[in-house]
């Protein structure tokens, strides 16, 4: 379970700002455990709650506080504790100040927290030319509780770090300091970036008043040795969804003139590796690989599960776009490997079939592009210990492409690797095949790491028990890499020979279930 903490009460390390609303201002303050007889100087930003204009300045907390008493009639309004300020969102002609209220606690490592959104409140400005903040219509009422119900789940955020570029981007930028955050944050997958423009845009205002958050996933665990106190291995997993051409299943779907494509996710696994006493000679600091997803770069379009596909453009029509995708993922990641899942099968000739044929048509027809077909379904049919071997025959496929786009490896000052491509997956949905095959790369990844290190770190193949975690628990997938550790086997099943296996299987498995939920309404099958 993780810790919901409300950032009201006692004065949290992430409770960030006191939000005041008078009648004509709010005023953002920071700082919010100083106490009144301090001398420093505060910063704090006020925004009309009428024309949204924002001054940013500074005051002592005495002097805040005194000017808040003469807009409140003599008494200063009670503060609402914020966690992060969102933005200014409007619907249906009426604006409000969306901050979050609660929020948990999702990864903790290093000094570095990522927070997940537990609650936000919206909080209305005037309605123009009344002076009076007004209750949301019925309407607004209504988006609002949508926006609150989307909001808290699958949104996080950090205040130490850029939560919206993976470490490699990190470690290749100059360090953003934590009041730049938002300013320096990668637009893709910064989701509160349109509501903070109308303030950002105003002269003199800064972003030290927001964070970015991001949809997708993050989850934390760790892999602890028996006889060790400190864990070798801890894994962390990311996704990012893009904020452009974002929606739902049956509503965004394949590719736009912008290049940009539906259910288009970065996945980065990290792992941080301790030296310790049973491991004396491991390397010490992050190594990572990132990997991406997204719908079919195609134009195409299904009203719904039982409909046929619909290509609404033809190859030599859509080539523009095409390259322009293209070159947004060369830009960002350097060579691009588009792997393509899709099946052959009779069955799903009017839905797959048509999808796969348009997409290789569209792909040969690109002079530069890097493509792989493998037909998921055909060759990944058996349960058990036939499943696992057909999915590791299936993604040694891949190992050439693995092997030349390399990985992180930042366990030295400087680091020494650099990820230098990246796999690009599609099948139907983006979602089951997918996030199989995904996860398969990171085991071929990292098992070829830690043997590449010597008997040290091969031992972490074959021991060990997931800390923050069930081995073998009732994820999906369980039995899923049965014989992938080859020598290391034992003829046991597969969660109990491998526990580091069970870990990663069960934490894909969570990410699967959060990205189908965000784009589907439904876990993962």
């Amino acid at each position: 379970m993780r810790r919901v903490i409300p950032v009201r009460g006692e004065v949290a390390w992430f409770e960030r700002w006191h939000v005041y609303a008078t009648k004509s201002l709010f005023v953002i303050l920071g700082n919010p455990g100083a106490k009144v007889g301090d001398d420093c100087q505060h910063p704090f930003i006020a925004i009309s709650r009428e024309s949204g204009v924002a001054r940013e300045s500074t005051d002592t907390l005495q002097g805040i506080l005194g000017k808040l008493s003469q807009l409140g009639a003599g008494k200063a309004p009670k503060p609402l504790a914020c966690a992060a300020i969102l933005g200014c969102l409007t619907t249906h002609k009426q604006s409000f100040l969306l901050v979050v209220t609660e929020a948990q606690v999702a990864a903790d490592v290093d000094d570095q927290r990522i927070l997940e959104i537990s609650r936000c409140e919206a909080l209305p400005f005037c309605v123009p030319g009344c002076g009076v903040p007004a209750a949301p219509s019925a309407d607004a009422a209504a988006a609002l509780a949508g926006v609150r119900q989307l909001l808290g789940r699958g949104f996080y955020f950090s205040q130490d770090f850029d939560i919206t570029r993976r470490l490699q981007a990190r470690l290749q930028a100059d360090p953003c300091p934590p009041e730049e955050l938002m300013e320096g944050a990668c637009d893709r997958f910064a989701w509160n970036r349109p509501l903070v423009e109308p303030l950002l845009m105003q002269e003199g205002v800064t972003g030290r008043w927001f964070v970015p958050i991001v949809q997708g996933f993050v989850q934390l665990k760790d892999f602890m040795m028996s006889g060790s106190s400190v864990a070798p291995l801890t894994l962390l997993l990311i996704a990012r969804r893009s904020r452009r051409r974002a929606g739902t299943r049956y509503n965004a779907r394949g590719l736009d003139d912008d290049g940009e494509v539906g259910n288009w996710v970065e996945t980065e696994q990290l792992v941080r590796l301790r030296r310790t006493n049973g491991f004396p000679s491991a390397p010490d600091g992050w190594i990572s690989l990132a990997q991406l997803r997204g719908s079919a770069p195609i134009f195409w379009e299904q009203a719904s599960a039982m409909a046929a596909v619909q290509v609404t453009r033809g190859s030599h029509l859509g080539q523009i776009a095409f390259e322009k995708h293209r070159e947004l993922l060369q830009q960002e990641y350097g060579e691009v490997l588009f792997v393509n899942l899709l099946s052959n099968s009779a069955a799903k000739v009017e839905t797959e079939g048509a999808l796969k044929q348009a997409l290789l048509v569209q792909l040969q027809q690109s002079k530069s592009a890097k493509w792989k077909h493998l037909d998921f379904h055909a060759k990944v049919t058996s349960g058990d210990t036939e499943f696992d071997q057909e999915l590791e025959r299936l993604s040694r496929q891949l190992s050439e492409y693995m092997h030349s786009f390399g990985y992180l490896d930042s366990t030295s000052e400087p680091p020494r690797k650099w990820q230098t491509g990246v796999i690009r997956t599609n099948c139907f949905d983006c979602l089951d095949r997918t996030n199989l095959m995904q996860q398969q790369l990171v085991w071929m990844w990292l098992s070829s790491f830690l043997t590449a290190q010597g008997a040290e770190l091969q031992h972490l193949l074959r021991g060990g028990s997931p800390s923050r975690a069930t081995a073998g628990g009732a994820a999906a997938g369980a039995g899923m890499f049965g014989d992938l550790l080859g020598n290391f086997g034992d003829g046991q099943a597969a969660s109990s020979r491998a526990p580091l296996l069970s870990l990663i299987r069960e934490m894909w498995a969570d990410l699967g279930d959060a990205l189908s939920l965000q784009n589907t309404g439904a876990a993962s099958t």
